[in-house]
């Protein structure tokens, strides 16, 4: 989605992001778009992405009603 643009601004960080996450979960389709996306990032780009998607998903916020 974020990588073609598809209902979103094409983001090559944030796709990557989303590849890194499902890549590490084993999906395979995941780890042939992070190897592409990789490929069009600067290494300042890269390198804030793999920070990004080391680090973990906030949990939703609770509900606060009773």
């Amino acid at each position: 989605m974020y990588g073609n643009g598809h209902g979103v601004t094409r983001d090559y960080e944030t796709a990557y992001i989303w590849f890194a996450r499902a890549a590490a979960q084993g999906n395979e389709n995941a780890s042939k778009g992070l190897d592409i996306t990789e490929k069009k990032l600067t290494p300042e780009q890269l390198a804030r992405a793999q920070r990004a998607a080391s680090q973990p998903l906030n949990p939703a916020p609770k509900d606060p009603s009773p």
